[in-house]
């Protein structure tokens, strides 16, 4: 064979593999397939322990949380219009830590059948006394609010003149009610956002709801009975205690003849803020 034949037959050959070669060299590496993406959802999660019978607030004790879907349970409360349709103002039946997920199983929202019974704790009653403007703190009471009962009797004296005494008789009694309002007056929630907003601020002329004519109170059994009586006895009126007293002691009976050997609340010459119901407030000093 001609040896310039053979030449260009290796050359071609040559040439071929060398192609081959480097086409396999520079080929690019197929990387395997990466884990899908995680589907978040959004939910509700406690922002601290919620007890039993402890109302649902959107801008208190609940806030929203991004989390990976499958670790969400089916019936959790989840950040949608939907999802958040009745839960402000719910009442807790279970209690949960700080974190946890709000589930749908663990409320009874506002309307439902038991709501009431819901939002007590147990081995407690609820029980309504009429109230009037006056005796209802200018209207300012509302659901949540901590309150003592004072019972103001008038009684004719053995001379035949009349005596007026005042005691406490419960404290630190639990506001669930006003009227037919179980969720703090002026509040509504917005779902269509993170944050809750006041009525107030969305209406800029918003109507001056009615002055109540009852309140609900949680009490025990045994409470439940006194103010039954002492509601025939005299006037009842309530007192808004501080939500930083932890101090549930009675007051003592004051008749008429001691109003003036009361000691003064503010001896050191305070400021102290009047409120005029609902039409504003101004400060007085001692």
């Amino acid at each position: 064979m001609n040896p310039r034949v053979l030449l260009i037959a290796f050359l071609a050959v040559g040439g071929l593999g060398g192609l081959l070669f480097f086409r396999v060299l520079t080929r690019p590496v197929e990387k395997p397939p990466g884990p899908p993406p995680i589907v978040m959802a959004r939910v509700m999660v406690s922002t601290h322990v919620i007890n039993i019978g402890d109302f649902v607030r959107l801008d208190g004790n609940v806030t929203p949380k991004s989390l990976p879907a499958s670790e969400v349970p089916a019936d959790a409360v989840r950040d949608t219009p939907d999802g958040l349709d009745g839960v402000d103002g719910a009442v807790m039946q279970e209690k949960i830590a700080s974190g946890t997920i709000l589930r749908s199983s663990q409320i009874v929202r506002e309307g439902s059948p038991g709501f009431l019974a819901a939002a007590l704790k147990p081995n407690m009653r609820a029980i309504s006394v009429q109230v009037t403007p006056v005796s209802s703190v200018g209207g300012l009471v509302q659901p949540g609010d901590r309150v003592d009962l004072i019972l103001t009797q008038t009684m004719r004296t053995p001379t035949g003149g009349q005596s007026v005494s005042a005691r406490g008789i419960a404290s630190g009694l639990r506001v669930i009610g006003v009227d037919q309002d179980l969720s703090p007056e002026g509040v509504q929630p917005d779902v269509s956002s993170k944050n809750k907003t006041r009525k107030a601020d969305r209406d800029p002329a918003p109507t001056r709801a009615p002055l109540p004519t009852t309140v609900t109170l949680e009490v025990t059994a045994e409470q439940a009975v006194a103010i039954n009586v002492a509601t025939d006895m005299g006037r009842i009126a309530l007192a808004i205690r501080s939500s930083q007293d932890g101090d549930n002691a009675l007051a003592s009976v004051i008749e008429d003849k001691q109003v003036g050997e009361v000691a003064a609340v503010n001896e050191s010459g305070a400021t102290v803020r009047v409120y005029n119901g609902a039409a504003g407030s101004i400060n007085v000093q001692f």
